[in-house]
């Protein structure tokens, strides 16, 4: 009886609203970006839906600055127009944009990711911080849900299945749930319109130098100058 109390206790601790209230639209809003991702490679090409899934976090940003007055300093606002000028420039391609017309899938994608974003500023806004790790289970319970339903209507007749794209979809998950909790842990300590470009250049600066020490991939020009200008973004936003 003493377990049973205890577990009505530390449920009644929880503030339910925000953990199931925004957990589940942001755990849709996560499996949407990544459906709206794959539907604009295919229509627009890779170079510019990496650059409207990456451009998403103007979204958050925007939305930060108008209903909680998060307004960066004047270095901060250099830095965040240099993170957002450097992921424009390594995602940008010329060639594509002679071929490109607007897309739905882009709007979609930049909408999806921005409210996927935005989900984690609205818990740090409104949640509870012991909550947190329940919030993320919320999250991302409801995308695998979705993505299982999904996967399991596109098993072929025959029953057969790549097993292994199960596997290192699962894996991939575990770098997105940290990358989530470390987001939510920022976002406590500085304002969204900082946070966020340096979350999302920073990645792109990974990804080439992972690229680079791992799969001895060139580092190009336009990835060399975009990294050196996420370094220097990373330093202004923190002087």
């Amino acid at each position: 009886s003493q377990s049973v109390s205890l577990s009505k206790d530390f449920l009644s601790t929880i503030h339910w609203p925000s953990v199931i209230g925004i957990g589940i639209p942001a755990g849709i809003c996560f499996f949407l970006s990544f459906v709206y991702y794959q539907i604009s490679v295919r229509e627009n090409g890779a170079s510019l839906s990496g650059m409207f899934g990456k451009l998403g976090i103007l979204f958050p940003m925007v939305i930060a600055i108008v209903l909680w007055h998060e307004i960066p300093s004047l270095l901060q606002s250099l830095g965040i127009l240099l993170a957002v000028a450097a992921m424009v420039y390594v995602n940008f391609n010329p060639r594509g944009v002679k071929a490109f017309s607007f897309k739905k899938s882009l709007l979609l994608l930049f909408l999806a990711g921005g409210m996927a974003e935005f989900s984690s500023k609205l818990f740090q806004k409104m949640g509870q911080a012991p909550d947190k790790n329940l919030f993320l289970f919320v999250v991302f319970f409801t995308a695998f849900c979705l993505s299982l339903y999904k996967a399991l209507q596109q098993v072929p007749k025959d029953g057969s299945s790549h097993k292994g794209d199960y596997l290192i979809g699962a894996l991939v998950g575990i770098p997105n749930l940290l990358s989530s909790v470390f987001l939510i842990s920022a976002l406590g300590q500085m304002p969204a319109a900082v946070a966020f470009p340096i979350y999302s250049a920073g990645s792109i600066a990974l990804i080439s130098l992972g690229s680079f020490i791992f799969f001895k991939e060139a580092i190009g020009p336009r990835a060399r100058i975009g990294l050196l200008a996420t370094m220097m973004a990373m330093v202004l936003v923190n002087i």
